[in-house]
């Protein structure tokens, strides 16, 4: 009933407006992304660019759907206090709520991939690219949830850009993986969505390439810190980062309603 609502409320607003806004404009990042760096004659050039096309990528997909979950739960909460105190579960609402956010969060990778693929054509297959920018998509919206959560919604909107950017920061690109996975920040590291979501497209292309140039892209691994094996364990940890990322934000919601009544 609660995800009928929510589902119902998409129309009867205008926010279906922004949701088709945000597909079109995914699919000019997509686009603008496969333009600059898609398919390179040299095998080491292409290479070299991968890392810079799979941060922006990361963090266009993120960024977006991160925004969209802020207001999922930080603009109603007159409405959650007024269904509570109608009796509905503060479960059911939470649940009902995040089940209609599916909708974007498995349509805006498709969106992004759509002329993405098309004109980059890269080497990996388009599921296993689905499957990791649905991942990140699954990851940064939990993240807008529990910024919601925690900041007014006035404020909401630039902290979760701002949380976007340190994540990214901590990417693994630039700073290197391996300079940067010790100590305080070594323990955060798992905390950022693109930590995992960059390891895992450049893996998926490097994959892919000929075994010919497998010393090259072994060097570019080495040098990150990242490596081929790891694509399945940075697919599970953008899942549970999505997964924890819910769990708190649903007792953070618990939390508000008490103390507010």
């Amino acid at each position: 009933v609660c995800a009928w609502r929510a589902f119902r409320q998409i129309f009867a607003t205008n926010k279906w407006a922004g949701f088709v806004s945000d597909c079109l404009m995914l699919v000019v990042v997509g686009a603008v992304l496969g333009s600059l760096f898609g398919v390179h004659d040299e095998w080491k050039e292409e290479a070299r660019k991968l890392a810079l096309r799979n941060f922006t990528a990361s963090l266009g997909i993120a960024l977006t759907t991160c925004l969209r979950g802020l207001g999922t739960f930080g603009n109603e909460r007159p409405a959650f206090w007024r269904e509570r105190n109608s009796g509905v579960s503060c479960f059911s609402y939470f649940l009902g709520k995040i089940t209609t956010d599916m909708i974007y969060i498995t349509v805006f990778p498709g969106f992004f991939l759509f002329l993405f693929q098309a004109i980059a054509s890269p080497r990996g297959a388009f599921v296993d690219y689905y499957t990791v920018t649905f991942m990140t998509a699954w990851a940064a919206s939990g993240q807008g949830y529990l910024l919601s959560m925690l900041f007014s919604p006035e404020s909401a909107k630039f902290n979760g850009l701002l949380s976007c950017l340190l994540c990214m920061m901590f990417s693994g690109v630039e700073p290197a993986l391996k300079t940067i996975d010790k100590g305080v920040v070594g323990k955060l590291l798992p905390l950022s969505f693109a930590r995992w979501s960059c390891e895992a497209l450049t893996v998926l292309e490097f994959k892919a390439y000929p075994e010919v140039y497998k010393d090259y892209t072994d060097g570019i691994m080495t040098r990150t810190g990242w490596k081929i094996a790891n694509l399945d364990n940075c697919i599970a940890s953008l899942f549970n980062l999505g997964l924890g990322f819910r769990v708190v934000s649903f007792f953070l919601l618990k939390l508000s309603n008490r103390n507010k009544g």
